[in-house]
């Protein structure tokens, strides 16, 4: 029974980095911004950029606040914690 849980929390977490990844990429879509121009924007460098929008790794939480105030948006938007919190109260 604890190895299902551990198996749906490594799920959970790979989905919500991936869900975080699809909204740093719509978001940077929509307001037509590169990497290099998010990079320049927010400090966070071009490469840690690309590992986000790729769902390589979930960002820090400095990442996520320059980025989402770059971004004019939210942290939690950014970090999909909303698909945290549902999956938790499952």
């Amino acid at each position: 029974h604890e190895s299902n849980e551990v198996w749906e929390m490594d799920e959970i977490k790979l989905n919500i980095i991936s869900e975080s990844g699809k909204r740093l990429s719509d978001l940077m879509k929509s307001k037509r911004i590169t990497n290099k121009m998010l990079a320049e924007m927010s400090g966070v460098t071009i490469s840690r950029i690309s590992q986000h929008r790729s769902g390589v790794h979930l960002m820090s939480l400095y990442d996520a606040v320059q980025v989402a105030a770059a971004l004019k948006t939210t942290i939690d938007y950014l970090s999909a914690i909303d698909m945290y919190i549902a999956a938790k109260n499952k």
